[in-house]
């Protein structure tokens, strides 16, 4: 083997699906052993971010690759959790700031939004420059912006800092996701997916418990401090514990290890611009829209009801922060099993079906499972809003929040994993495209839900919300009818091939889908 370096173009595909050509330089191992760098210099490499480690990220053991699971599933914690954690005290940050609980409920708005545009830029970044540099960085940004946020003295001060707390937290699901991509064969990550979305999944129910902990004895300052040191702490397991899976590519040859070369300024630009393009696409596909409307009913109305909860039961029951947090876990609970079981059951379905005539089945068949919620997502609605506004038994509606969360799983779940099954090679982008819009609706609804309880009552606005859900499953009727016809067209215009009705990769693909779907309505 000769010494001296060649560079040779190579076709990379991207996490997002698209090919580009990547100059490669192959370097002598040996001439790399002469030249290996000191223990100091290793040891920064390692933090950084290692590109000469000996094995590829899919070649590590099984415990490190459970290991990297529990880091990355911790990280994926930080935006559900930062999300719920001080629901339990808006009552008490509106007396402290001296102003109205609706002007509290516009940080949550806030919140939301930039949790829904961040991973977009995150995802991105993570493709150019690694995955952890981009843990690191986005860690450190929401340490600070929590402890801003516990020393905020009025409501704009707290809305801007939570906005920049969004932009640190959004970054551990998107980033996540593609280091369970870097780490695990096509086989595997189904299943790992499903632990890593765990942690997203456990911010609704834990957050409220904790926030009501902490605001009750330590004061609603005490939520943002609490989230500093979590932050601290997974910033260390990150630095020690989580290697660089994005840059750690082999050649088939073993005696070569290859590294990429430098991209110039304009480079990093046109491919940055070229992680959107799959996103864009996809806006000129009528089923993703329509399914996204669908979602993005379901999760607007959602956060009329989140925001409200606090004050619910502050006025009607006279809970402190405590056991309002505890009011919170039916709600949490609902989302676990509606996820579970929505799952089970649709893929029930489609084996039943493909069974049934030896044949592909239409990915709109899946859609199906999503019938349950237009019965219980109205039912919570209908028994949440009249209890509170009757005042009745606590009971009612803890019950009702129960329901509800089983039922808005239910449709998120087969609607999420629908998506994936018609976008193969870019279902993370339809699963980017659904967040986006839905975040947005919803920040919009935070900000006028107080407002809208006060001017005509619980009892009137969840019946309103629960015909609009039950009208709402008319955009599933659409697509269960054209969806497969718009699928095709969209693919002609787009110059793509249209293959048969059945998933490429149904196995994988479902399983990511569901999985992604479980941690969309904890933001």
């Amino acid at each position: 083997m000769e010494d001296k370096k060649s560079s040779t173009p190579s076709v990379v595909e991207s996490n997002n699906g698209q090919k580009y050509q990547q100059q490669q330089e192959k370097l002598d191992p040996s001439k790399m052993q002469a030249n290996a760098p000191s223990a100091s210099r290793r040891w920064l490499s390692h933090v950084l971010g290692d590109i000469y480690a000996e094995d590829s990220p899919q070649d590590l053991s099984k415990g490190k690759k459970n290991a990297i699971i529990l880091v990355v599933a911790l990280g994926g914690v930080f935006g559900p959790l930062a999300s719920m954690i001080y629901m339990p005290s808006l009552v008490n940050i509106a007396q402290a700031l001296n102003t109205s609980t609706a002007s509290v409920n516009a940080t949550i708005s806030t919140f939301v939004v930039f949790m829904g545009i961040g991973p977009l830029f995150w995802a991105s970044f993570s493709d150019l420059y690694g995955r952890k540099p981009m843990y690191l960085i986005s860690i450190i940004i929401f340490i600070i912006a929590s402890v801003l946020c516990g020393i905020s003295t009025s409501v704009p001060e707290l809305a801007i800092f939570r906005a920049i707390q969004a932009i640190g937290a959004s970054a551990g699901q998107s980033v996540g996701a593609g280091v369970i991509s870097d780490v695990f064969i096509p086989a595997e990550r189904g299943t790992a997916y499903g632990f890593f979305y765990v942690g997203p999944l456990c911010g609704p129910v834990i957050g409220p418990l904790l926030g009501g902990i902490l605001g009750e004895f330590l004061g609603w300052r005490s939520n943002f401090y609490f989230l500093a040191i979590v932050g601290g702490i997974l910033f260390a397991m990150v630095l020690f514990f989580l290697p660089e899976t994005l840059r750690k590519k082999h050649d088939d040859n073993w005696d070569e290890v290859t590294i990429p070369k430098k991209r110039s300024m304009m480079d990093n630009i046109r491919h940055v611009s070229a992680a959107f393009k799959p996103m864009i696409g996809l806006l000129s596909y009528p089923n993703v829209m329509v399914i996204t409307m669908y979602n993005t009913v379901i999760f607007g109305a959602l956060y009329f009801m989140n925001p409200t909860i606090t004050q619910t039961f502050t006025q009607l029951y006279n809970y402190n922060d405590l056991i309002i947090g505890l009011c919170y876990l039916p709600f949490g609970l609902g989302l676990m099993v509606g996820s579970i079981g929505s799952g089970r059951w649709s893929d029930w379905l489609l084996a039943r079906k493909k069974r049934l005539t030896n044949g592909p089945v239409p990915h709109e068949y899946r859609l199906i499972a999503t019938f349950p919620s237009v019965i219980l997502i109205p039912l919570g609605y209908l028994g949440y809003g009249w209890s509170t506004q009757k005042g009745t038994s606590v009971w009612i509606p803890l019950v009702s929040l129960f329901v509800y969360g089983v039922g808005q799983m239910t449709a998120f779940n087969s609607s999420s994993v629908y998506l994936v099954d018609c976008s193969p090679g870019r279902s993370a982008s339809a699963i980017a495209v659904n967040n986006f819009f839905r975040t947005i609706v919803a920040a919009i609804v935070t900000a006028f839900s107080i407002q809208c309880i006060e001017a005509i009552g619980t009892g009137p606005l969840f019946s309103i919300l629960a015909g609009i859900n039950v009208l709402n499953i008319l955009n599933v009727l659409v697509v269960r009818r054209y969806g497969e016809r718009w699928r095709s067209a969209a693919m002609k215009r787009e110059g793509l091939e249209v293959v048969a009705t059945k998933p490429q990769q149904p196995d994988e693909e479902a399983a990511i889908g569901r999985s992604l779907s479980r941690c969309d309505s904890t933001t």
